[in-house]
């Protein structure tokens, strides 16, 4: 008996706002162990159990910056996790943000 495959693919041009719910989503999904994505043409509802696989790419060029986040995993990936320290990420401005923005006086 054949395995079914039901694919989702969606892009489009979204503000900060909407990208950040929709991260928060996923987020919650895959908290809840359910995520369920659907649009006009594909829908596909996903169950994120055990441990799974997380790649991040990014990107940073002069015109252009890009992250891509990729989460996997299978209903019988089970097992010890790789060694979180080696991933550090930090939200908020760079040094180099800081510096550029225009200092306020104060009275």
């Amino acid at each position: 008996m054949a395995k079914t495959t039901h694919t989702f693919e969606h892009e489009s041009l979204q503000d900060k706002d909407a990208i950040i719910n929709y991260l928060a989503v996923i987020s919650e999904g895959f908290a809840k162990g359910h995520l369920q994505l659907t649009n006009e043409e594909d829908d596909v509802t996903l169950t994120p159990q055990g441990l799974a696989r997380l790649k991040i790419k990014a990107k940073q060029a002069k015109n252009h910056q890009e992250i891509r986040i990729t989460l996997a995993w299978t209903a019988e990936q089970e097992g010890k996790t790789d060694d979180e320290s080696s991933l550090k990420m930090k939200a908020g401005k760079s040094k180099k943000q800081l510096k550029k923005q225009p200092k306020h006086k104060t009275a």
